[in-house]
Parts: structure tokens; C-alpha cells; sequence
């Protein structure tokens, strides 16, 4: 990830020199013997470390951090400059560990500004006052409530290191932090433009929140908080699903009022998560806690083993939580080309077995069980969508999805005004409603394979034609051998499920 000053927004002061001094390894450290010097609203850090780089934090008397930058070490030596903006006049404490973590050595630091070049020095050896949550600042972040303000020159800075419109402003030495708070000046993101800056993504304490500047677009300041929830304060049965995984508590605010929601594709978060031996990436998934203590899987949420994060859209801020579900079936030996993408979906709850472990992988789908599974797996459902079918009843299981997908311009249905609930789904018209689906997402999909002329080729319907051409060349919908492809042959169980996970990983 790039590295990024995280800096606050202060006042404008006269340029001064300043010299502060400290000394001491923190208690279990491995950074010690400190000097600093302000300067041209810059830090220069001197002092020792036992290791390859440090992180320097710089926090204010009101316990907020300044900034925070990381500085090599060379030869055990630190002696690096990092930019701070003007410091106003006032005490600070100056934070010093091994970037890869360990205890903090503290440098307490006044800052007295004057119009001359004025060279003053700060206690050698001071604790510091105690970072809310902690005992003392040596011990680091770990259960401290951070809160970070970033001032319109640390984005103007960011801005200029932005690359494919996102800009990345990451805060190091985070992790161990219980809340974070970060609070972010939008009007330089603005002044930018909309084709210079398309999203935002601030990365602290371990996780990744992605904003667009379609949402940001329209306020002045916001402000978002990440806190870290205590296991013990939820039911047994929420712990059972989630294990030893963290849970936390989002929320956002702008212009000092609450969001209490947001566009689909307005924010994205991205969460750690270690894989542990035997768990598939697949099952891997995200769980939204209501306030009433009931748990939500977010279809959209999925493992990235590029990045090892767990990445989900959510649509409002709440509890969230990244686990595994285990869901295997027992039937599923003769289609092991399906198992990943049915145990997947079965996880995320857009498929369901019959009991008992069973799936019956082979058996026919109907259009209105396909179209059931694919709006939840792409979570389009829309609960004002009204259908014109004549065989689809009012209430049941199926209505709304049939719907939803008619409102989108998924499905069309047939002549004779019906939709065909209880008829099986043929294979080329599972291509046109995947076609169609993508086309809705706006994804371009990839062209992994050479298009085939398959000799039943002219039994593909007109109308499905483009649809069948373009998802056998994505790899989603392939021949059921290599010169053939079936497209009035009715799908199974197993081909809908893979079909559909197939185009839902093509959209990750």
C-alpha cells in the first residue's frame, strides 16, 4: 500500500526551530536515545532502533494525533524528516516504535512559535499524558481511542501521488487501536474534479473503507468511525457463527449529521482475514449483526487471496464481521466441477439442500428457481418492483425475484403473456439471463476463451445467440462437450450453481 501523511487540520503559524530531546528505551522497546527538531513544518527525528524502519507519530495535548509518518533506519541509526504542517503553539508527544509493532518510546515536545529562528528544548525523559484507553502511551495504541483529523494540505498531498482516480490516505500504527475516528475535509477531493478523483480509501487499524466521490461529492467534511466490538457483549449463538473473528461497529457522519445509509456501490470495506488449514476461500463470508442480534450474510462480501482481505459493498453502517461458513453436502461425488460453486453459494445462502446434507446436484431447475438464485446471489431484489405475468402468484416464493428481474429487463417472459414458473430452464436461456445480468452491473467480462463453433450451433435460438457467443467465451457457460453445446437441453442443479458463481466472481 502507499504510504500516506496522515495529518491534522491546524492554524497557520509563524516558521520557527525548535529542539526537543529524550531518551530511554520504552519499557520491552527497541527505540530509544530520541532528539527531534520543528522546522519549515517539518519534524527531523534523530535516536536509535533495533529495526528496519519505525513508525513516528506526533500527538497533540487534546490526545489527537497530528500526523504520522514512517522513517527508515539505516545502521540502527534513525535520522529522518517527516512533514507535519505548522504546528500550533503548544505540548505534543512525539511516539516512536518498530513499524512492525512493539511498545512506543515517548518524547514529550512544546512548541513555542515566534517570529525568529528560536531553538528550544523538551523533558528528556516524561511518560506523557495517557492516550484514552491505555495506561500509559508506552504501551502503544493497543485498546486506545484514536482520532484523526486530516487537514486540507495532507489531502492536497495525497492528491498528488493518486493514481486511476483513487486516492489513498493510510494511517500506520493503528492496528492495536479500539476506535478510530478519522475525519476528512472533502472541498480539496472536489476542487480536483470528478475525473481527477473517483474514490477515496483510508486504511487504518487494518481495514480499508473505500468511499466514492459521488457520495463525498455532496458535503463538506465527513467523518466516519471504526470500533472494535467486545466479544462478550454478544448472544452465544452470534460467537458459535462468527468464532474468534473481530467484529466491528462502523458509523458515519457528514456535516455533523448521521448517514444512516448509502448506494451500493458507494462504499466498499475491506477487512483482514487469515485462512486457516482446510477452509475453502469460497465459504469465506460477511455477516451483518442487526441491532436485534440477528445475524445477515452479505451476498456480496468474498475472500481475496491476492490481498488476503475480506472485501464486501455494504449499504449502511452497522456490525460486521467476516467468518467462515461450513456447508458441505453429501451428494455431490459425481459433479465435483460444481462442488467449489455450490458449497459457495450454499454458504452465502442463495442456494439451499434439501435435508439432510443432500443437494441432488442432477436434478432439473425451473426458470423460476433459476431466476430466484440469481437475483439474490447479485442482490437486485427490489421490493416495489411489480410483475405483468399471468402465472406468477402474488405472494409466493418466487414473485418478487420474478419481478425484480422483469423491472431490470432481465427476463421478458413469453408470448402468451406468462412467465413459464414451473418450466425447466433451458441452457440457452440461462445464457441470456446471465448475459443480460452483466449487462445490468455494467462488467465487461473477460474473453478467457476462444469463441467455438459448436455443431448444434444452429440450434441456438436467435434471441440467445450473442448471449451463448459470449458466455462460452468468458468460461461461465461452456458445451456439455467440446463440439457440442445443448442449448434447448434443460440446466441442472449443479450447472445453475456454477453458472451463477462463475459470472458472481467475474464481478470481484
Amino acid at each position: 500500500m502507499m504510504k500516506k501523511n496522515i495529518i491534522a487540520l491546524l492554524s497557520t503559524v509563524c516558521v520557527s526551530t525548535m529542539m526537543f530531546s529524550g531518551i530511554s528505551f520504552a519499557s520491552g522497546g527497541n527505540v530509544g536515545n530520541l532528539a527531534a527538531t520543528y522546522l519549515n513544518s517539518a519534524i527531523s527525528v534523530t535516536g536509535d532502533a533495533n529495526a528496519a524502519k519505525v513508525v513516528v507519530q506526533v500527538w497533540n495535548s487534546s490526545q489527537v494525533m497530528v500526523t504520522m509518518d514512517e522513517l527508515i533506519v539505516v545502521d540502527g541509526k534513525i535520522n529522518g524528516t517527516m512533514y507535519t504542517g505548522k504546528l500550533t503553539n503548544g505540548s505534543y508527544t512525539l511516539k516512536v516504535a518498530d513499524s512492525s509493532g512493539g511498545t512506543y518510546a515517548n518524547l514529550p515536545i512544546n512548541v513555542t512559535n515566534s517570529s525568529g529562528s528560536n531553538r528550544n528544548s523538551g523533558g528528556s525523559k516524561g511518560s506523557g499524558s495517557t492516550v484514552p484507553g491505555t495506561t500509559t502511551p508506552e504501551e502503544g495504541t493497543t485498546g486506545a481511542t484514536v482520532k484523526i483529523a486530516l487537514s486540507a494540505d495532507a489531502v492536497k498531498a495525497a492528491l498528488s501521488n493518486a493514481k486511476n482516480g483513487k486516492v489513498v490516505l493510510e494511517a500506520k500504527g493503528t492496528a492495536g487501536a479500539q476506535e478510530i475516528t478519522v475525519s476528512i475535509p472533502v472541498d480539496p477531493l472536489r476542487e480536483a474534479g470528478v475525473m481527477s478523483v473517483k474514490t477515496v480509501e483510508v486504511v487504518v487499524g487494518g481495514i480499508s473503507i473505500s468511499f466514492s466521490m459521488d457520495m463525498l461529492g455532496a458535503f463538506t467534511n465527513v467523518e466516519f468511525t471504526v470500533k472494535k466490538v467486545d466479544p462478550s457483549s454478544l448472544p452465544d449463538e452470534i460467537k458459535t457463527a462468527i468464532g474468534d473473528n473481530a467484529v466491528y461497529d462502523f458509523s458515519l457522519s457528514a456535516d455533523g449529521k448521521p448517514i444512516s445509509s448509502f448506494g451500493k456501490n458507494d462504499v466498499t470495506i475491506s477487512m483482514e482475514y487469515t485462512l486457516k488449514a482446510g477452509e475453502a476461500p469460497g465459504k469465506v463470508i460477511v455477516y451483518y449483526i442487526g441491532d436485534n442480534s440477528q445475524l445477515q450474510t452479505i451476498t456480496n462480501g468474498s475472500f481475496n487471496p491476492v490481498n488476503g482481505m475480506v472485501e464486501f459493498k455494504p449499504t449502511h453502517f452497522s456490525k460486521y464481521a467476516a467468518a467462515y461458513s461450513e456447508v458441505t453436502f453429501n451428494d455431490l461425488g459425481t459433479v465435483e466441477w460444481a462442488k467449489e460453486s455450490i458449497e459457495a453459494l450454499a454458504a452465502r445462502s442463495v442456494i439451499n439442500g434439501s435435508g439432510e446434507g443432500i443437494f441432488q446436484p442432477n436434478e432439473k431447475v425451473t426458470r423460476a428457481q433459476f431466476i430466484k438464485m440469481l437475483i439474490k446471489a447479485f442482490d437486485v431484489a427490489d421490493a416495489n418492483a411489480v410483475n405483468t405475468f399471468t402465472d406468477v402468484e402474488k405472494g409466493a416464493w418466487y414473485a418478487d425475484s420474478i419481478a425484480a428481474a422483469q423491472k431490470l429487463g432481465i427476463v421478458n417472459g413469453k408470448e402468451d403473456g406468462s412467465f413459464g414458473v414451473n418450466d425447466e430452464i433451458t441452457r440457452q436461456d440461462m445464457a441470456v439471463t446471465l448475459y443480460r445480468t452483466s449487462q445490468l452491473l455494467q462488467k465487461k467480462l473477460a474473453t478467457n476463451a476462444s469463441l467455438i463453433v459448436f455443431r448444434d450451433q444452429g440450434d441456438v435460438a436467435f434471441y440467445a445467440k450473442e448471449a451463448v457467443d459470449v458466455m462460452q467465451q468468458a468460461g461461465i457457460l461452456n458445451g456439455v462437450s467440446s463440439d457440442r453445446f445443448a442449448p434447448r437441453d434443460p440446466a441442472t442443479r449443479a450447472m445453475a450453481a456454477a453458472v451463477i458463481y462463475r459470472l458472481y466472481q467475474g464481478f470481484k
